[in-house]
């Protein structure tokens, strides 16, 4: 089915939704979208992503409906941020899902683990972590799904520490969107981390509000794109406690005419004081046809901050080439060094873990197919 708004209302027409405990939720989410239309060219949410490329997605069959009690609270509060919701990708998983799934976590000091994976093409997942608690959690993209928009809504407890990781497409021929929205309270902490190999169109797009004093949120992410394929994202980050912390640490690697954007803001409310924030975008260019976007944005309401931003965009140092070069290793071997220490870099600032070790093992796969 083609991606129009004509085409999703009539693809929700064909189920019986009457006696859905969601469809309140579907609803304020059908009339935002109506609202607010698909998005249009240079339009702030989808600001890089090419038209063309929505145009070509293609949504799978709705699920239908499912008989799941949601409390009220839980669906009154969907309702009233829908009707401030601008972000498409935030939208569908609510209006298109069967339903959200929530994820128990128990109360424990002992590290837990959480796979989160589902075969709806538009999952809609929330997970609760207790005070104090320990958790992995390892979120998968939709296995075979040519089209997907995921949602995952995670609410870090105070003192929790939380170690997300998302690893990335390895159907290069999906177009996929993906939506986060994360809240920290008091102490807790929450590590972030995930991987892009190459899809026709990755865009992912996270709110993230530190809610709580002290609390600490970590986002870095790395693209390593080839031919068409294209990965976008787009961090929202506030800081509305007292003494909270942020990072946005994103890297790429293009080649042939790969297309890689990141659009990240922070931004520091009135009155919160001792506020330490930095972003950091860095891309590497190894062909004259790829392009890369970054859009570091800072917004701060008080004086008593550390605040840094920055990217970069280039080649690989000939110089380094060369030394590599002259110690006999070819120029494939050479770059796909280089390459790796590049990678590295960012992704042995997240904490050692088996998921860690799983995306360092995929990227150096990876560089060795494409750079033999």
């Amino acid at each position: 089915m083609p991606f129009h708004l004509q085409h999703i209302e009539e693809a929700l027409a064909q189920h019986s939704l009457s006696g859905d405990a969601w469809q309140p939720v579907r609803a304020a989410a059908l009339q935002r979208l109506q609202n607010i239309g698909l998005p249009r060219t240079r339009s702030n949410e989808f600001f890089w992503v090419p038209q063309s490329t929505l145009a070509q997605i293609n949504l799978p069959p709705v699920l239908a409906a499912v008989a799941t009690p949601y409390p009220a609270t839980l669906t009154d509060g969907w309702i009233q941020s829908l009707a401030s919701e601008n972000d498409l990708a935030a939208i569908l998983p609510a209006l298109l899902s069967a339903g959200p799934r929530q994820h128990q976590v128990i109360a424990n000091n002992e590290w837990q683990e959480l796979d989160v994976l589902s075969t709806d093409p538009y999952a809609l997942e929330l997970v609760l972590i207790p005070a104090h608690a320990k958790v992995r959690i390892r979120w998968h993209r939709v296995p075979g799904a040519a089209f997907s928009a995921q949602r995952l809504d995670l609410q870090a407890s105070e003192g929790s520490q939380v170690e997300v990781v998302v690893f990335g497409n390895s159907e290069h021929k999906s177009m996929s969107l993906r939506h986060s929205r994360v809240r920290l309270d008091a102490d807790a902490t929450v590590q972030w981390l995930e991987s892009d190999l190459g899809a026709n169109l990755a865009r992912t797009s996270l709110d993230a509000h530190l809610a709580g004093t002290a609390a600490n949120f970590s986002f870095r992410a790395l693209s390593l794109l080839e031919g068409l394929h294209q990965s976008h994202r787009r961090l929202r980050v506030f800081h509305e406690a007292a003494g909270v912390h942020s990072e946005q640490f994103v890297r790429h690697i293009l080649q042939g005419e790969s297309n890689a954007s990141c659009d990240t803001l922070v931004e520091i409310q009135k009155d919160v004081t001792g506020s330490d924030a930095h972003q950091l975008v860095n891309s590497l260019l190894m062909s004259p046809h790829c392009k890369a976007s970054a859009k570091p944005t800072l917004i701060i309401h008080n004086d008593d901050v550390k605040a840094s931003h920055g990217t970069t965009c280039g080649d690989l140092d000939k110089n380094h080439l060369f030394y590599l070069n002259s110690r006999g290793l070819s120029d494939a071997e050479a770059r796909r060094i280089l390459l790796s220490a590049f990678a590295n870099t960012l992704l042995e600032a997240h904490p050692a873990s088996n998921h860690r070790a799983q995306i360092i093992g995929n990227l150096h796969a990876a560089l060795r197919l494409r750079f033999p």
